[in-house]
C-alpha cells in the first residue's frame, strides 16, 4: 500500500500523461467526472490531485474551459530536477549525509520534498576556509537545474552568485534587501509584533525581551525580527521598556560562543526586583538556558514568572525536552516551510518568467502551562 495520498498518487499518474503527450501539446484533460469515475474518487479528491498539477506548472484551470496542459511543452525531462543543496558542513561524504538526515526537520524536510517530486538531489559541503569544490564550477554547472540554501548565511557567497547569474533557487530564514532573493520563511515580525498585543490584551504590562544575539544589521537574523516586532508592538499598545528589561549582544560579530552571553544576561534578569510580569526569549537555546539560571535562583516557573520563547523546531523539542512545557510557546513547522520552500523552487523551474520574491509563513501559538488562560 502507498505511503502517499490518493490525491498524490492520481497526481503522479496524470504527470505521467502529460509527459507521454497523451493530451497533446496544448490540450485539455477530460472533465472532473470523467477522471473523478476513471479512478474512482470523489471531485474533491480530483481536484486536489488538478490543483497540485497546476500548482506545479503542467497544467492551468479556466472556468468554462476545463484544465488545460500548460503552454510550455512538457517533457519527462520536466517532471525532474538535478536540485544541488548547499550547506555549510564537514566535506566528508559519510559524515555528511549522515548529519543531514538526522540534522533537525528543515534538512529533513527539504529532502522528503525533493523525494517526493522524484527530483536527483546533489548535496555540497561548504566551508569558506577549506572549499573543495570552486564555485565558478558550481554556479555554471548546467546540470545543475536549482539550489537550494537551508541555512544561507553561511554559504553566503555561493548564494549572491546564484542571485546575481538569476538560477532558479529556494534560500529558507533569510529576509535581506538583495534583489532577485527567493526566499521562504517564517514572519518573525508579525508573531513578535501580535505577541505583544495578545499579552496586553490579557493585562501584562510588565514586559521584558531577551533577544539574544544580533548579528550584523543587514544580516537581518530571526532574533533581530523578533526584537523589532516587539518593539513595534509594544509601541502599538503604548508600552514603555525600560533599559534593564531589553537585552541583547553581538550587534557586529557573526560567530561567537552564545552560551556564557546568555547565561549572564539571564541572571541579570532574574535578579531584577521586582520580577516583569512575562520575560520574552527569543530562541529555544535561549529558553534553555533561562530555565536552568531560574531553577538555580529558585524562581519557579511559571508560578513566579510566566516565560514565552520563539521555538522553530515544533513539537519535537517538547518531546525530547518536557521541561519546556513549561513555557508558552511561538512555533512553526518546519516540514510546512520546506514543502513551500520546494514548491516555489517548482514553480520558478516550471516557469522562466517566474519573479523571485521573499515569503512569509505565520507561527503557531502554544499557551503551554505559563499562560494557560490564552
Amino acid at each position: 500500500m502507498s505511503k502517499h495520498p490518493i490525491y498524490s498518487q492520481i497526481e503522479e499518474v496524470l504527470k505521467k500523461r502529460l509527459a507521454s503527450g497523451i493530451y497533446g501539446e496544448h490540450g485539455v484533460l477530460p472533465g472532473e467526472f470523467a477522471l473523478a469515475e476513471e479512478f474512482e474518487v470523489s471531485r474533491r479528491t480530483l481536484r486536489k490531485a488538478l490543483a497540485a498539477l497546476e500548482t506545479a506548472g503542467f497544467v492551468s484551470r479556466r472556468p468554462g474551459v476545463g484544465t488545460m496542459v500548460r503552454d510550455l511543452q512538457v517533457t519527462p525531462r520536466r517532471l525532474q530536477y538535478d536540485i544541488a543543496i548547499i550547506n555549510d558542513s564537514n566535506p566528508d561524504p559519510a559524515f555528511n549525509y549522515q548529519s543531514i538526515l538526522s540534522d533537525g526537520l528543515l534538512n529533513r524536510g527539504i529532502m522528503e520534498s525533493l523525494g517526493r517530486r522524484g527530483h536527483w538531489m546533489r548535496y555540497i559541503p561548504w566551508t569558506s576556509e577549506n572549499r573543495f569544490y570552486d564555485l565558478d564550477e558550481v554556479v555554471s554547472n548546467r546540470r545543475i537545474d536549482g539550489f537550494v540554501f537551508p541555512n544561507p548565511f553561511s554559504v553566503e557567497d555561493v548564494l549572491r552568485r546564484v542571485i546575481s547569474a538569476r538560477i532558479p533557487h529556494i534560500a529558507f530564514e533569510i529576509e535581506i534587501d538583495l534583489p532577485g532573493l527567493n526566499s521562504m520563511l517564517a514572519d518573525d515580525f508579525q508573531a513578535a509584533r501580535q505577541l505583544v498585543k495578545l499579552l496586553y490584551d490579557r493585562g501584562y504590562r510588565q514586559l521584558a525581551f531577551l533577544a539574544g544575539m544580533l548579528k550584523p544589521k543587514w544580516m537581518n537574523t530571526a532574533n533581530r525580527r523578533r526584537l523589532n516586532g516587539f518593539l513595534q508592538g509594544c509601541a502599538e499598545c503604548g508600552l514603555s521598556i525600560p533599559a534593564e528589561r531589553l537585552s541583547f549582544f553581538g550587534e557586529e560579530r557573526r560567530f561567537l560562543v552564545q552560551e556564557p552571553w546568555l547565561r549572564r544576561q539571564a541572571q541579570q534578569f532574574l535578579q531584577q526586583r521586582p520580577l516583569p510580569q512575562v520575560v520574552i526569549l527569543s530562541c529555544l537555546l535561549t529558553a534553555q538556558i533561562f530555565l536552568q539560571v531560574a531553577d538555580e535562583l529558585s524562581i519557579r516557573i511559571p508560578e513566579d514568572l510566566a516565560v514565552v520563547t520563539f521555538n522553530g523546531s515544533s513539537r519535537n523539542h517538547l518531546e525530547t525536552t518536557p521541561e519546556l512545557a513549561r513555557l508558552a510557546m511561538f512555533r512553526h513547522d518546519l516540514p510546512l516551510l520546506a514543502e513551500k520552500g520546494i514548491n516555489s523552487l517548482q514553480h520558478w523551474l516550471n516557469n522562466h518568467q517566474y519573479t523571485p520574491k521573499i515569503h512569509k509563513i505565520p507561527f503557531q501559538f502554544h499557551a503551554g502551562y505559563s499562560l494557560k488562560e490564552i
